[in-house]
């Protein structure tokens, strides 16, 4: 499932694609998980330090960049360039290549197209170093790209083989942890007068006198209990306290003023003067995971 934070830049985003490597095996990885993968620390280091050994290498087999500054700059900006293009440059490309075939996409075709875009974008920087230091940098001989190209075809197929099986191991686990967690918090109740009711679809409770009314799915359930009998078996972030005569569920918050709360249904629960000090804490904390945890296009929990 597409997380709040992640790209929009294909349709298929979240498809698996076959992919052929170089050594005539296949993988399937989604744009989306490559998306991610650039993202873990393991990887990035070996990025950098891919940068710094390629920085090193004999100048003879670099003759456009005979200072090691030079084969720095490059490869650094084409780093950057690689990570951030390569997930879309995998999702459009992917999506072209099966209009033509249905076989698993060619890994070493994509990566010598995108990575000969990436040299000449990175080649930019590398001639801009000049300025700066004593470079004497001219860009990437013909040699130099098919070295480029080689190195790049290695290192992705040594990840392929040895890494991508372990990241998408680790996030098959914590997609299943997930679900464990949204299930046990569905799973969650509370005990008033002995009834049990299921915390998820609580919107409010309020204190009458005597009696606790619970509304539930529209729907208002009059008890002989005590607000603070109920309070005690919820946290803060299952909702908040603004009076002391009500309680209100994140999830039925619209919207959070300096008077009063708002619900989705659209009643107005004052806020006791006492309590605003405590309300603002409880937003600045809560309404950001709030924020997260719902589709963009639902987001109503807003500040005043």
């Amino acid at each position: 499932m597409r997380e709040p934070n992640q790209p929009y830049g294909s349709p298929d985003w979240d498809r698996d694609v076959s992919v052929s490597l170089v050594v005539g095996s296949a993988i399937r990885l989604s744009p989306y998980e490559l998306w991610r993968i650039f993202r873990e620390p393991s990887v990035i280091a070996m990025i950098c330090l891919s940068v710094v050994l390629m920085s090193l290498m004999n100048p003879v087999l670099f003759p456009g960049m005979p200072s090691p500054v030079s084969r720095l700059v490059h490869w650094a900006a084409a780093s950057v360039v690689y990570v951030a293009f390569l997930p879309y440059w995998f999702a459009y490309f992917s999506k072209l290549w099966r209009r033509f075939t249905d076989r698993p996409v060619s890994h070493w075709i994509s990566t010598v197209l995108f990575i000969s875009v990436v040299g000449l974008v990175a080649t930019g920087p590398t001639l801009a170093a000049n300025a700066f230091v004593e470079a004497n940098a001219t860009g990437l001989s013909p040699l130099g790209r098919l070295i480029n190209i080689g190195v790049t075809l290695c290192l992705e197929t040594a990840g392929a083989i040895w890494l991508l099986p372990l990241l998408q191991f680790k996030y098959a686990q914590e997609a299943r942890d997930a679900v464990e967690a949204e299930t046990l918090e569905d799973q969650r109740t509370v005990l008033v007068a002995g009834q049990r009711f299921s915390l998820k679809s609580i919107q409010r409770a309020r204190s009458m006198e005597h009696f606790l009314v619970i509304t539930m799915d529209g729907e208002e359930h009059v008890l002989r209990a005590r607000l603070r009998d109920f309070l005690a078996q919820v946290g803060d972030d299952d909702g908040i306290q603004p009076h002391r005569s009500h309680w209100i569920a994140t999830s039925a918050i619209k919207e959070i003023g300096e008077a009063a709360i708002v619900t989705k249904s659209g009643d107005n629960i004052p806020i006791a003067r006492g309590r605003a000090a405590e309300v603002a804490a409880w937003q600045s904390t809560n309404i950001a995971r709030t924020q997260r945890s719902v589709d963009p296009s639902e987001r109503s929990f807003t500040e005043a």
